[in-house]
């Protein structure tokens, strides 16, 4: 998932979003602001997706976690 990706889901019907994420409080709060999305969750590797993202669907650095975004209603 790419960070315009991100952005046009949860502008649109909204849904649960598989993206990488560096980790860093910057890049959640940036996301929070801009999406309205938060994580869900960061599943455990049976959840995960069968190939791992390597970068922050934000900023583009390493991804130390996939993390599961979705906006609260």
């Amino acid at each position: 998932m790419t960070k315009a990706e991100l952005v046009e889901l949860m502008a649109g019907d909204g849904g649960f979003a598989y993206a990488g994420f560096c980790g860093d409080r910057a890049c959640e709060t940036a996301i929070k602001d801009e999406t309205k999305a938060t994580i869900r969750v960061l599943p455990d590797e049976e959840f995960r997706s069968p190939t791992q993202p390597t970068a922050c669907v934000w900023c583009g650095r390493p991804s130390v976690s996939e993390a599961v975004w979705a906006k609260a209603y």
